[in-house]
């Protein structure tokens, strides 16, 4: 801590190096030392970094180990900008810290009135964190100062309830670059963005990539802020909700990778904004040849029951539904052509319902007598839950039953998420 302090208060660059774990092969006389890491600090008091502008702050190849007397945070750093700090190959361990990095601007930068109060405009890499059960690995607090223009960079973060927290506050969360390499065992959130609808707002501009293992009902990535861009490497293992969007996530950008979860993507935003890129979800379905018999006046589901092609595995032959199984939204496209010829002055009608209700349908008259009367259906289609499916139904009153082509290039329905 007085190295820290006089290297932050005097304007001076701070290096510590320790060194990597001796192999379990060391030849004598230097055998005893087999296994052994040379550079372990056992800590009674948390480390704190006072407002530091400019320089460069490296601790390379060493374990910090905090023990159970500290209970609050394990490193704080207070106001930083246009500074490089670096962990690289360290281990930040704590027994009983309930914070194992704490980012909080709290007090004026040295010699910059205009920034103020703020961690701006610099790199930090943090290599590993680990903390008990209940506890956060990394706080971001915005309740004095702002987080802006970050980029932050975190090997691994194990345990505790939150991986990174942000808590935009008052100030704000603003154009950051935060990658995550591995975050495990959280089991609230491997990442928490905001923590309710009124500071959600004020976290936005920023881009982050993150591999997130949450322990069991756990959330990957829990967001209430806007404008986001989110690049999901994978959120995987017993997982409640592998991404989440709360009611103040808007015009966010997601572009999920492998995702295994209860559910993958929930999106409960008010706005109805964020777009989602999770695997290309398309899917082309037919009747196989066969025709279908549509009774007179008579609502009736299309047994489209052959796929052409269903990229995502998202279409129940058996059933008839397409369900998406990811928020966004749906576009919806059917045809029905008659084989029969179907009377003059039949009304014909094609629909796509949605959760088993009428969603939007297209009507038609037959104006002759004759075979290949056809009616299609294009629509786009809100998909809110994981849960929602979609189903193309078919209507005649012809007086008859006449029966629906099953040529495939003749009847069919295709749909696709976007």
């Amino acid at each position: 801590q007085e190295a820290i302090d006089y290297a932050t208060q005097y304007g001076y660059d701070l290096y510590v190096f320790g060194g990597p774990v001796k192999p379990p092969n060391f030849p004598p006389p230097y055998d005893s030392f087999n296994g052994q890491e040379p550079a372990i600090m056992f800590l009674d008091s948390g480390i704190t970094f006072y407002p530091l502008q400019k320089g460069v702050i490296k601790i390379l190849d060493v374990t910090l180990n905090f023990n159970g007397g500290v209970t609050g945070a394990g490193i704080t750093f207070d106001s930083i900008i246009i500074a490089d700090i670096d962990f690289s190959g360290s281990q930040i361990v704590c027994a009983a810290a309930s914070v194992g990095v704490s980012f909080n601007p709290t007090n004026y930068l040295p010699n910059d009135s205009a920034a103020g109060i703020a961690i701006s405009d610099c790199r930090i890499k943090l290599c590993a964190v680990v903390v008990p059960a209940g506890s956060t690995c990394v706080l971001i607090n915005c309740t004095t100062g702002p987080f802006i223009g970050v980029d932050l960079n975190i090997s691994e973060i194990n345990g505790g309830a939150y991986g990174v927290l942000v808590n935009p506050a008052t100030n704000g969360f603003i154009a950051n670059k935060i990658f995550v390499l591995d975050s495990h065992l959280q089991t609230s959130a491997a990442i928490l963005i905001g923590t309710n609808a009124t500071n959600g707002v004020l976290a936005y501009g920023n881009s982050i990539e993150f591999f997130a293992q949450p322990a069991v009902g756990g959330v990957g990535i829990d967001l209430w802020g806007n404008i986001i861009k989110t690049t999901v490497l994978s959120s995987q293992g017993v997982v409640a909700v592998c991404i989440k969007l709360e009611s103040s996530a808007s015009q966010n950008i997601i572009e999920a990778g492998t995702l295994q979860g209860t559910v993958t993507i929930q999106d409960i935003s008010t706005a109805r904004s964020n777009l989602i890129h999770y695997g290309n979800d398309c899917c082309s379905v037919n009747l196989n040849g066969v025709n279908q018999s549509i009774p007179d006046s008579t609502p009736t589901k299309l047994g489209f029951n052959v796929k052409s092609f269903d990229q995502m595995n998202t279409y129940n032959v058996a059933t008839y539904r397409w369900t998406p199984g990811v928020p966004g939204v749906a576009q919806i496209v059917a045809s029905m052509n008659f084989v029969d010829s179907v009377p003059v002055g039949t009304v014909m009608q094609i629909a796509v319902y949605k959760n088993g209700a009428l969603y939007k349908q297209t009507s038609d008259v037959s104006g002759a007598l004759v075979a290949n009367n056809a009616i299609a259906i294009s629509v786009f289609a809100q998909i809110e839950s994981s849960t929602d499916y979609f189903e193309v139904w078919g209507f005649q009153s012809g007086g008859a039953a006449y029966a629906m082509s099953g040529v495939a290039t003749n009847s069919w329905a295709m749909y696709k998420r976007g």
